[in-house]
């Protein structure tokens, strides 16, 4: 609803966080609701996700034809955002965006082993 200092990460993100933060969870419940996260993505792209991304690409090319009006300068940035989620709305997290940027960073050091 209001993706304004919000962003999008994945489950898969949120739980190789926590792994590293040596939060224990039970693996075999989270595996389970993302293959059937998945599916649903699957289901949801075919049916209605498309339709609903595609509205706000269009939306954010109507705002940007408005560029004039300055209302409508952040709302572009805001539908490219909601545009991930409408199309893949299941194995996604809205958080704040310093939640995300931390998570992120967390990631990219564990990747490169720092």
């Amino acid at each position: 609803m209001w993706p304004f200092g919000k962003e999008v990460i994945s489950e898969n993100e949120l739980q190789k966080y926590k792994e590293l933060n040596s939060d224990s969870s039970d693996n075999v419940v989270e595996t389970a609701s993302s293959s059937i996260g998945t599916v649903l993505n699957v289901l949801w792209m075919v049916t209605f996700g498309w339709v609903l991304a595609l509205l706000h690409l269009f939306s954010s090319i109507a705002n940007l034809c408005l560029i004039f009006l300055i209302v409508t300068i952040p709302n572009i940035g805001g539908h490219w955002k909601m545009m991930k989620i409408a199309f893949m709305p299941f194995n996604t997290i809205l958080v704040s965006s310093e939640l995300a940027g931390e998570i992120r960073k967390e990631l990219e050091k564990a990747k490169l082993k720092v």
